[in-house]
């Protein structure tokens, strides 16, 4: 399964909001100040690799079309 340039960004984007909730509802990631991305993006790189491992939707590939302007945007807030 090949993810577009918009559903690789939505993915991207529930993955940050699955890493919220998660911070909201388990005390030990608040209280060791893990960031939302860091927790949503472990959650969906483990989903991604059992899925890749089990072969479920053939190879899951993501798009890199939005890459380059987030890091961008990334490292110049900083």
């Amino acid at each position: 399964m090949i993810f577009d340039g918009l559903a690789s960004l939505a993915a991207a984007g529930l993955a940050l909001l699955l890493g919220e909730f998660l911070l909201n509802h388990v005390a030990w990631l608040r209280r060791y100040n893990f960031p939302s991305a860091v927790v949503g993006g472990i959650v969906a790189a483990l989903l991604v690799a059992c899925v890749r491992r089990t072969g479920w939707w053939g190879d899951i590939q993501f798009s890199k079309q939005f890459q380059v302007p987030l890091m961008t945007l990334f490292f110049a807030s900083v």
